[in-house]
C-alpha cells in the first residue's frame, strides 16, 4: 500500500507508489522523458518503470518512489522521482550511495517546486539509510540548485570505426566465440568485473544479487539494459566477458575484461568483428543501422592501450552530479584510503594540519606521523585564510578525482592552495584519476 508523505498546495498530494501504479507511471515516464514522445516514444522507459515496481528489483520497491498526484484530476500522476540505493567504492573502501532517478514533472505543473519537495524527501531517505553520497545522471545545470556538482566522469571513450583502414581484417577462423551470459555465470562475471574496474578510482559495487538482476533479471530492451556475453576460447574455456548495448548508430561497449594470461587486444578485436555481425543481423530491416563501436571508459583503462591508433581520439565524458551533504563525515569514512595514499607518498609519516577553507565553512585534517587523527573544527580569522581554499562545491571536483588543485586554480581564481607543501599534500590525498561508475539502475 502507498503512504501519504505530505499534502501540497492546489489539491496535490505526495505519496509513495505501489504495484498498481506501474502502468500509469510507465506512460508518465515515456511522455515526459522521451525526446520526441509523439513521433518516437521511448518504450524502454516504460519497461524500466515497470521493472522498478515489479517487486523483483534488488533494492527498489514502491516505497522508494515518490509520486505527486492531482486529487482534483482523478489522482493522476503529475510528478515523480525514484530513489535507488546502492554501494560504491573508492579504491577498496565501500560506501553507501543514493541515486535519484527518473525525475520528471508534467509540463502543466512545472515551476511549482514539486521536484524540490520530492528531492527533500529523497535526501531524508538517504540520510536515514546512512548514505554518505547522492549521485544523479541528469540534464545540464538543473540539479546544482539542490546541492549537486557535476564532478565524476560519466561516459566517454573511444570510437572504433569499421571503415577505418585495417580495422576490419577478415580471419579464416576465430580463436574465440561469444555466448550469452546466464545467471550461472554470475561468479565469473564478478571476477572479471573486478579486472575491468581495477583502474577506476571510483566504481560501483555489484554483489551477486545485483549482477543476477543485470544479467537475467531485468526486462530486455529497457532504456538502461545491457547484454552480457562470455568470451570462450576454442576449447570452450571462458577467457573474458563483455557488456554492450546497441542504439543505432552506436554499439556501446560498457564493460570488457579478460582473465590474466589472455590477450585483451585479441579479444577486443574478435569482438569488433562479432558485434558487427550481431548488429548487422539484428538491424537488417531497420532504417537506422549500427555504424560504429564505442569502447567506453576513462583514459587509463587498458582497452586504450590494447587498441591504440585503431580507435579514434578519446571522446570527452559527460558528468555525474554528486552531492556530499556532510563532507567531514565522508572524509572520516575515507580515512583508511587517505592514510594509505600518504604512506605510499613522498610525505610518508607527515605530521601537521591541513586547513581547508570553504568560505562558508572550514575545518582541518589533523595528521600525526602519517595517521589522520581527526577532522576538526577550525575558524579562519580572515576570509582567505587556510592552506587550501575552495569556492562553492569545487572541492568535490578534486575529491572525486576529476580535477587537480592546479586545474581548479585555473578554472576558479578563488579556489587555490596557499603554500607549496599544501599543494603537494593535497595532490597526494586527492589524486586526479579516471573513474567509470556503472551504477545500479
Amino acid at each position: 500500500m502507498s503512504e501519504i508523505l505530505r499534502d501540497l498546495p492546489d489539491g496535490l498530494v505526495m505519496r509513495t507508489a505501489d504495484p498498481g501504479d506501474a502502468e500509469e507511471l510507465a506512460a508518465f515516464n515515456i511522455a515526459n522523458h522521451s525526446d520526441d514522445p509523439e513521433e518516437n516514444p521511448e518504450e524502454g522507459l516504460g519497461l524500466w518503470s515497470r521493472d522498478l515496481l515489479s517487486g523483483r528489483h534488488p533494492t527498489v520497491s514502491g516505497d522508494d518512489v515518490t509520486l505527486v498526484v492531482d486529487e482534483s484530476a482523478g489522482g493522476k500522476i503529475v510528478s515523480s522521482c525514484v530513489h535507488i540505493s546502492q554501494t560504491w567504492a573508492c579504491e577498496d573502501l565501500e560506501f553507501p550511495v543514493g541515486r535519484p532517478e527518473l525525475i520528471a514533472t508534467d509540463p502543466e505543473y512545472r515551476r511549482r517546486g514539486l521536484v524540490r519537495e520530492q528531492m527533500n524527501v529523497l535526501h531524508d531517505w538517504s540520510e536515514e539509510r546512512g548514505e554518505l553520497v547522492q549521485a544523479i545522471t541528469g540534464i545540464p545545470w538543473y540539479y546544482r540548485q539542490f546541492g549537486y556538482e557535476m564532478t565524476l566522469q560519466l561516459g566517454g571513450g573511444r570510437r572504433f570505426l569499421w571503415e577505418k583502414d585495417g580495422n576490419f581484417a577478415k580471419v579464416k577462423e576465430e580463436d574465440y566465440r561469444l555466448r550469452p551470459a546466464t545467471e550461472e555465470d554470475v561468479p565469473l562475471v564478478a571476477e572479471l568485473y573486478a579486472v575491468h574496474s581495477a583502474t577506476s578510482l571510483f566504481r560501483a559495487v555489484r554483489d551477486e544479487r545485483v549482477l543476477a538482476w543485470e544479467i537475467s533479471g531485468q526486462t530486455a530492451d529497457t532504456t538502461i539494459d545491457r547484454r552480457f556475453g562470455i568470451v570462450e576460447d576454442r576449447d570452450g574455456e571462458p577467457v573474458g566477458y563483455v557488456a554492450w548495448r546497441s542504439r543505432p548508430p552506436v554499439c556501446w561497449i560498457g564493460e570488457l575484461a579478460v582473465r590474466p594470461g589472455n590477450s585483451l587486444r585479441a579479444v577486443a578485436l574478435f569482438l569488433t568483428r562479432e558485434l558487427r555481425q550481431i548488429n548487422d543481423e539484428e538491424y537488417a530491416g531497420a532504417k537506422k543501422k549500427v555504424q560504429y563501436l564505442l569502447f567506453a571508459g576513462h583514459e587509463e583503462h587498458p582497452i586504450n592501450a590494447a587498441l591504440r591508433m585503431q580507435a579514434d581520439d578519446y571522446l570527452p565524458p559527460y558528468m555525474w552530479y554528486m552531492r556530499v551533504p556532510d563532507v567531514r563525515a565522508f572524509l572520516e569514512h575515507l580515512r583508511p584510503v587517505l592514510e594509505r595514499r600518504l604512506h605510499q607518498s613522498v610525505m610518508a609519516g607527515h605530521s601537521g594540519d591541513l586547513k581547508l577553507n570553504f568560505y562558508r565553512d572550514a575545518f582541518k585534517l589533523v595528521f600525526e606521523k602519517g595517521r589522520l587523527t581527526g577532522v576538526e573544527d577550525w575558524q579562519p580569522k580572515r576570509l582567505a585564510a587556510g592552506d587550501v581554499r575552495f569556492a562553492d562545491h569545487s572541492f568535490l571536483q578534486m575529491l572525486f578525482g576529476t580535477r587537480s588543485v592546479d586545474d581548479l586554480r585555473y578554472a576558479r581564481a578563488d579556489s587555490y592552495p596557499g603554500s607549496w607543501e599544501a599543494r603537494i599534500l593535497i595532490d597526494i590525498l586527492f589524486p586526479k584519476r579516471g573513474s567509470q561508475v556503472l551504477a545500479l539502475s
